[in-house]
């Protein structure tokens, strides 16, 4: 099945644009492919254009968003259907039909996010996709990478490759255990604790809570971001992401996440490591 997104614009999976019938019915006359490998030949008249396109955490698809926009707004100008498309039609070509809207529209990307779903339901960009789509958002709806936004992501994409790289050669926990040692040889000061709203027990303090998402805490109404703590290493085994529970009540606290997902608040975290704070009860130093 394809879906008609805009005039002229499908959105669709592999397997509606390997049907001849199909795209015969809705007149399609390019076939988008953003994909880890190329469709082939489609037959007959129908242009195939390809660009490269991972389903995961390390592609940067504000690279390749610009040439994206600008094969659908040749397409659409000339009048002619095209169909866009991945594997399943759920994220990478989801993600570029929404910057599209972004940008022909001028809308936000809730609202162009809104716009698609209401025509695809099961449309869900991965979580580094939407962060992506946000500084895509903040630059205008344009490739800016003199910009502050398209620095801080390349900043991001950095520091999860090296994290990766730790977790690959297992010594990410001996680096934090280097950096703990550290940490403790330096003046203690007085921390805001957090206890298991549950069972009472002393979870993490304020030591412990990312520096980055701190300005954020505020306006962040559900979870706080913290660095990895020892009693999550036996829990978390070799997973990439999961639930973190309570270490003495088991009681769900929240989720971690190795990759890095969004914060309620919208900011980027990699890793992640978020405690719901309805699950958490804190005390002020006295």
């Amino acid at each position: 099945m394809m879906y008609e997104i805009e005039p002229h614009l499908y959105l669709s999976n592999i397997t509606a644009a390997k049907n001849q019938q199909l795209l015969q019915q809705n007149i399609i006359s390019i076939v988008l492919t953003v994909d880890a490998q190329p469709l082939g030949g489609s037959g007959g008249e129908i242009e195939n254009i390809y660009i490269e396109m991972n389903d995961d955490l390390k592609t940067n698809l504000v690279e390749k968003l610009p040439q994206c926009i600008d094969v659908i707004e040749d397409c659409v100008m000339e009048k002619r259907n095209i169909l866009v498309h991945c594997h399943a039609g759920v994220s990478r070509s989801a993600s570029v039909v929404i910057a599209y809207v972004m940008k022909s529209r001028g809308l936000s990307l809730r609202h162009a996010s809104d716009h698609v779903k209401s025509r695809k339901q099961d449309v869900m960009p991965n979580p580094c996709f939407m962060y992506q789509l946000q500084v895509f958002e903040k630059m205008g709806c344009k490739l800016e990478k003199e910009s502050t936004f398209y620095k801080e992501l390349m900043v991001k994409f950095d520091q999860q490759e090296k994290i990766s790289q730790a977790i690959n050669a297992g010594d990410y926990w001996s680096i934090k255990e280097q950096e703990s040692a550290s940490n403790n040889n330096k003046e203690i000061k007085k921390r805001i604790t957090y206890k298991c709203r549950s069972c009472r027990i002393l979870l993490f303090t304020s030591e412990a809570l990312s520096e980055d998402h701190a300005e954020n805490a505020k306006e962040c109404t559900s979870l706080y971001l913290l660095e990895p703590l020892d009693w999550m290493k036996k829990a978390m085994n070799a997973d990439i992401q999961g639930k973190i529970n309570c270490f003495k009540c088991s009681g769900k606290l929240g989720m971690f996440n190795w990759s890095g997902r969004t914060c309620s608040c919208g900011m980027w975290i990699t890793p992640s490591f978020q405690v719901q704070k309805s699950r958490v009860d804190h005390s002020f130093p006295k």
